[in-house]
């Protein structure tokens, strides 16, 4: 188990967006939300767009994404933030996936 203990991850990723539904408001959310797999040739992750970004992704095309955040609810997966920048690529070539340790917190995360 490797422990992340007090550090934020700017995370990044490439990849073909697959959305898997409609886009829906959870109960308590003000913002709509709407989940998709991320796949490149390494594997497929999980991702929440929200909001805006939502309308910012043509479904099946690669991006790359950035500063998105660990999200822990009915399992592990990334979600995009006021902060997350997308950028549809031409190329497939790019590494799917990446982290950054940036700012201390007051929360730890547990890697199983």
């Amino acid at each position: 188990m490797q422990s992340l203990s007090t550090t934020t991850l700017e995370i990044s990723l490439s990849g073909c967006i697959k959305w898997l539904g409609e886009p829906v408001k959870p109960e308590h959310a003000t913002k709509l939300v709407r989940e998709a797999e991320t796949t490149d040739t390494t594997g497929t992750i999980s991702l929440s767009v929200w909001d805006d970004h939502i309308k910012q992704i043509d479904g099946e095309k690669f991006y790359t994404v950035t500063n998105c955040k660990l999200k822990q609810y009915f399992g592990k997966r990334l979600a995009t933030t006021v902060n997350t920048q997308l950028a549809k690529q031409k190329s497939k070539t790019s590494p799917m996936f990446s982290q950054h340790r940036t700012k201390q917190t007051g929360y730890a995360a547990q890697k199983s």
